[in-house]
């Protein structure tokens, strides 16, 4: 994914802290869930999407191109949408934010939009990070108290788990062994891909709507032919106009 949006330096250090942070959450959407997050940020200016499916399938979108920054805060809006098997509408959620760092984003939507408290770890040493959750005792509702007793506890709990990653080991066995021997049960498992679901019949679909909001013809004696590009996977889709709706040129 890093590659697709050409990052490099600064730029591919933050593009990776902020998938390790959200990728952990694909570990609480069930069968046919799907997740989007969309951080609007206007300090630093950039835009920047991740999708997510329970099947492990992720995309991502980062604009402008040229954007090779680090910020250490965000000031901004991020909009978190949960698409639903059999449901059209999206639940959404959004969370102002005024200069605060990416791991306290992260927690505020497992706070906000998951009513969860728990927190995220990306490991310094290798590509992988940890979600920790706090459960209520008794499968209770009450809120979990954050004291410096929690907060310490948490530390710990995270340089108990970093250790188990300073090997950088990414074979499933392997990891499952190595959690095992330390006191872990395995539960699960599922394979993160990138995976982008444009196809060319997509983009004559969006071609053809925004003929429809635009009477300007797209086409003619010197133009046969208009270049599409996915903004997620970056493939390019050159389409003529024979492909097109051919009422939609009458209208036009």
């Amino acid at each position: 994914m890093a590659l697709t949006h050409h990052l490099h330096g600064e730029g591919f250090a933050f593009f990776r802290d902020v998938c390790l942070n959200i990728h952990p959450i694909l570990s609480l959407l069930k069968s046919g869930e799907r997740f989007g997050f969309y951080l609007e940020s206007e300090k630093p200016y950039f835009r920047l999407k991740i999708e997510l499916s329970s099947n492990g399938s992720t995309r991502t979108l980062l604009f402008p191109e040229q954007f090779q920054e680090y910020p250490e805060t965000l000031s901004g809006k991020v909009r978190l949408k949960k698409f639903f098997p059999n449901q059209n509408l999206p639940y959404e959620t959004v969370i102002e934010v005024e200069q605060s760092g990416f791991t306290e984003i992260i927690n505020q939507i497992l706070r906000v939009s998951y009513q969860m408290s728990g927190t995220v770890h990306v490991s310094k040493r290798s590509d992988q990070s940890l979600l920790l959750l706090k459960l209520s005792e008794a499968g209770g509702t009450e809120k979990i108290k954050i004291t410096e007793e929690n907060l310490k506890h948490d530390e710990e709990l995270f340089l108990r788990f970093d250790s188990l990653l300073v090997p950088g080991e990414s074979n499933p066995e392997e990891l499952i062994k190595l959690f095992h021997q330390h006191g872990f049960e395995y539960l699960a498992q599922r394979t993160i891909r990138f995976h982008c679901d444009c196809s060319r019949e997509r983009m004559i679909q969006n071609l053809d709507l925004y003929r429809q909001a635009d009477p300007e013809p797209l086409f003619d004696e010197n133009r046969k032919t208009v270049s599409l590009t996915c903004e997620y996977c970056k493939t390019e889709y050159l389409i003529s106009a024979g492909e097109l709706d051919p009422f939609l040129a009458v209208l036009n």
